[in-house]
């Protein structure tokens, strides 16, 4: 049902109010002639027989033209059911805050192209001389200016004091030598390199299937040893940051010099390296002998590797922004209708 309002005013400063109510096919109208200075509420009512709702949109027209006041109104609307009510606060409370995570995503997207962006500068720039221990001011922080810059050091490594980290897969575009059914599975050997200036840098040399490791004393072979280098060796690695333990990664073991995750600050505790001791990435352009396949060191283009890509945050910025229009769709048309 509805509720057109009309007024008509003339110069004797009196109105006419006409009040209709529409129902169905037919409109009824009511009008009020005000009686000096009393209210419309007190006035005099005339009724109106009922006409056809085709005839009375005919002539709204002619109302418009005569300078009559026409307003319309939803009685529905008027008084929204306080089911209506909540739904519309529901649903206009979820498109708000899908709003808000759909933004957050697109802020995620332009950070991570950022990032990327930098990561792929340092990555690509000259290679320098490590730098003094004085200078790793961050330790082993998750991202510093040192962090993914490709070093140079020069020293002898101390195999007595080596760290193996997994079991874990090999790094993506590792050539494996053993096939198998199953994905291989080894460790990464990180061994302590004494440099000539006496400062002690950690460098995890690369990924090592299992069987290379003794199973008795948890160490690695002397004839792996022996092909890795007895002396002193150049090595050219990337400055890599620690790592942090999942929810149900096991403890380390550092009594048993095994590691489950990378925690360099207890590496370089039982190493017997300063808390400022640099950790680095022995990285594919510092490959071993070509007669030895193993440690494989980390492909260079495997930092760019990341849990979720750039693509990945606009398809969830889409989602989050295309529920919050249906979210205003419904509440405009189920419950503001």
């Amino acid at each position: 049902m509805h509720r057109l309002n009309f007024r008509w005013a003339f110069k004797s400063s009196r109105s006419l109010s006409l009040s209709v109510k529409e129902s169905r096919n037919y409109v009824c109208f009511s009008t009020r002639w005000p009686v000096g200075n009393n209210s419309l509420a007190t006035g005099r009512r005339k009724h109106v027989l009922s006409h056809p709702i085709r005839e009375i949109r005919s002539r709204q027209s002619t109302l418009f033209s005569s300078g009559i006041s026409f307003s319309t109104q939803n009685s529905k609307a008027q008084g929204m059911s306080f089911s209506d009510k909540l739904g519309a606060a529901v649903f206009l409370l979820m498109s708000g805050v899908t709003f808000g995570l759909g933004t957050w995503q697109a802020k995620r997207y332009n950070w991570k192209v950022d990032l990327i962006a930098k990561r792929t500068n340092k990555l690509n720039a000259e290679e320098i001389l490590l730098p003094s221990c004085e200078q790793n001011k961050y330790f082993d922080a998750v991202e510093d200016e040192w962090m993914y810059r490709r070093v140079r050091c020069k020293g002898v490594f101390d195999f007595s004091k080596s760290i193996l980290l997994g079991p874990r897969a090999p790094p993506l575009g590792t050539e494996i030598l053993e096939r198998s059914a199953v994905s291989p599975s080894g460790y990464f050997l990180i061994t302590p390199l004494v440099q000539e200036n006496g400062e002690t840098v950690l460098v995890n040399q690369g990924w090592i299937p299992k069987n290379y490791v003794d199973d008795e004393t948890g160490k690695v072979g002397e004839e792996m040893i022996k092909k890795l280098g007895i002396g002193s060796v150049d090595i050219v690695g990337v400055v890599a940051p620690t790592e942090f333990p999942g929810q149900f990664t096991p403890s380390n073991m550092p009594e048993k010099r095994k590691f489950f995750w990378l925690d360099i600050a207890e590496m370089k505790r039982i190493c017997d390296a300063p808390r400022n001791a640099w950790f680095i990435d022995r990285v594919e352009s510092d490959k071993a002998p070509s007669n030895y396949a193993y440690p494989a060191p980390r492909p260079i283009e495997s930092y760019m590797n990341f849990k979720v890509n750039p693509y990945t945050h606009i398809g969830y910025s889409a989602t989050w922004y295309g529920l919050c229009l249906t979210g205003i769709a419904v509440t405009r048309f189920r419950f503001l209708k």
